[in-house]
């Protein structure tokens, strides 16, 4: 009667497919990441377009734009989800018992260091300044979207002018650019310089919805202040 005996794989066959493991995992993890990228972009670009066809709805109703992103729920926006990026890692919010909250930040850049700039499109529960006149809706408490058209005074521009009366006057004025003037924009995708607060610079990692051709477009975080208007 013979007697088979199972050959034991070696220290160094071991070694061996651990090794082609690991190669295999080195490939393939960076195009699941860059996936889940395009995936996440997709659906925030999808938030943008349903967004825009709301404010259309909102216009057709009442004859002009909504004053705040959140006066469109639920009448035009069904979903509390809609109000947040999938790709949104805010750093505000309640630091008890955790640490944020997805669209704390309140449409804000994550590359922004003042504390005081875009806080007048603070679309969030943290907006304790909202004037009267136009008030947000607080049944949304979190959004990761800066609305463009938002109908609050902005600080840094001339006295008595908000940023929906300058997106209007873009709209309407004699510019070749309408179908870039942006209606609902997200910070979110900009390419971050490895652990630190600055952005990758060429990178046309923000997503914006045109107020006018409802087109999604993508603009370069470097150049997002001064020319993304003028194209």
């Amino acid at each position: 009667m013979k007697l088979f005996r199972k050959k034991a794989f070696t220290l160094v066959e071991m070694l061996a497919v651990i090794a082609i493991i690991g190669i295999l995992a080195g490939l393939v993890f960076p195009a699941i990441q860059r996936a889940r990228e395009k995936a996440k972009m997709a659906k925030c670009a999808n938030n943008l377009k349903q967004f825009a066809h709301a404010i259309d709805l909102y216009q057709v109703a009442n004859q002009d734009f909504p004053d705040w992103l959140s006066n469109l729920y639920p009448s035009y926006v069904s979903s509390k989800e809609m109000y947040l990026c999938p790709a949104d890692y805010s750093t505000n919010g309640d630091k008890s018992p955790y640490d944020s909250h997805k669209g704390a930040d309140g449409s804000m850049p994550w590359w922004v260091s003042d504390q005081y700039e875009f806080r007048e499109t603070d679309d969030t529960r943290y907006n304790t300044k909202v004037l009267d006149r136009f008030p947000r809706n607080r049944d949304i408490e979190y959004c990761s979207y800066l609305y463009e058209f938002v109908n609050n005074i902005c600080p840094t521009w001339a006295p008595g002018f908000n940023w929906q009366k300058v997106r209007k006057d873009q709209l309407t004025g004699p510019s070749r650019s309408h179908g870039f003037v942006p209606l609902v924009s997200c910070f979110w995708h900009q390419k971050r310089k490895g652990d630190t607060s600055d952005f990758v610079e060429g990178v046309k990692g923000v997503i914006n919805v045109a107020a006018k051709e409802k087109n999604v477009y993508n603009t370069d975080a470097s150049k997002d202040k001064v020319d993304r208007w003028k194209k």
